[in-house]
């Protein structure tokens, strides 16, 4: 990645731009690619300031532009590629994708790409014990299911007054809110796919304790150790999180043909492994997943082993200069110092 890659044109905007006055589009098809223009335009470009920013992050960025880190784009076109073949390859053997995106940017995308993929997904608020304590969890799908079934049959409404069935529709509507995506899940997911790392800190921490593979777009205030299969970009910018989902949720619904068709162009369990070099294959599954669970996805072996270092969980943005500094007066390699002091 160039200078002259990163141009003006794109450099002269700034994260706020992209992340509040974007429009949001009602597109709802997937994408099978994502170019470098699609990449710039949508500011997935932009990173988080240079004080609020976790060190491990550092081989993912291109440069510093006025206490703004940019994300090194070729790295995010290939990593994005190596997530979609995940995907796919999963999905085409069956696995079981949760997909997690409640912040406010990507909670509506996040549903509807979902809903279209037939994964389940969450998309208001995370649900602590969801994977490590999904017994409980499963009760109350139970019910939120008994709820739906009781009120859409008008036969087996006669049996309750009115006051029931009103508060029945009380307790059926909270229930929806936080179990409505996960209807149709039968057990513990294969995978999780999330949206912003950092935000969905908790899911992520859940996955990890049992250990779940985890596909997620990652920014440069946010442990790339903790994801699986990490792909660097703008986690707060509208436009980057619709692209995103529209391309992973293309990976999926691609598996999932395969999948009808009896057609497993994935490796088997045994033999698949993640994009991550060097990686041995998958891991054993969590004594801890439903009995009903028979396959568990593959997990890549992480590039890094190191423990997560502290950092800020500052949410400020900042906005990039209107022109363009040397690439190697700006280069993150020539600025370590400087940047870690921040």
């Amino acid at each position: 990645m160039t200078e002259n890659t990163v141009n003006t044109e794109y450099l002269n905007n700034d994260r706020e731009s992209f992340t509040e006055n974007a429009p949001v589009t009602d597109d709802s098809e997937t994408i099978s690619e994502i170019s470098m223009k699609e990449l710039l335009e949508a500011g997935v470009h932009f990173g988080h300031k240079s004080t609020n920013w976790h060190p491990k992050m550092k081989k993912y960025i291109f440069m510093k532009r006025k206490g703004v880190f940019i994300i090194d784009l070729q790295k995010t076109l290939i990593m994005a590629q190596e997530a979609y073949t995940y995907l796919k390859n999963s999905a085409a053997n069956g696995y079981t994708i949760l997909m997690v995106g409640t912040k406010k940017q990507a909670k509506n995308t996040v549903a509807k790409f979902a809903r279209q993929c037939n994964i389940p997904f969450i998309a208001n608020r995370w649900i602590g014990g969801l994977l490590t304590n999904y017994k409980t969890v499963s009760n109350s799908i139970k019910k939120l299911k008994k709820y739906e079934q009781i009120l859409e049959s008008d036969t087996e409404k006669k049996n309750y007054t009115k006051k029931e069935i009103a508060q029945m529709t009380r307790k059926k509507n909270k229930l929806e809110e936080s179990f409505g995506g996960l209807k149709n899940m039968k057990g513990l997911p294969d995978m999780l796919l999330v949206i912003d790392s950092e935000y969905e800190k908790n899911a992520v921490a859940e996955a990890n304790n049992i250990q779940i593979p985890v596909v997620g777009l990652v920014d440069t205030n946010a442990n790339p150790d903790d994801i699986d299969v990490v792909v660097p970009g703008n986690d707060d910018a509208i436009r980057a999180i619709n692209l995103f989902i529209k391309f992973f949720a293309n990976a999926i619904i691609e598996g999932k043909k395969l999948l009808q068709q009896g057609i497993t162009e994935a490796p088997s369990r045994e033999e698949q492994s993640g994009p991550a070099d060097d990686a041995d294959g998958p891991d054993t599954a969590s004594s801890n997943q439903a009995d009903n669970q028979q396959q568990t996805a593959p997990e890549p072996e992480s590039e890094n082993t190191d423990k997560p270092d502290d950092t800020s969980n500052e949410s400020e943005k900042t906005t990039a200069a209107a022109s363009p500094e040397p690439a190697a007066n700006n280069n993150i390699n020539n600025n370590q110092t400087g940047d870690n002091n921040g």
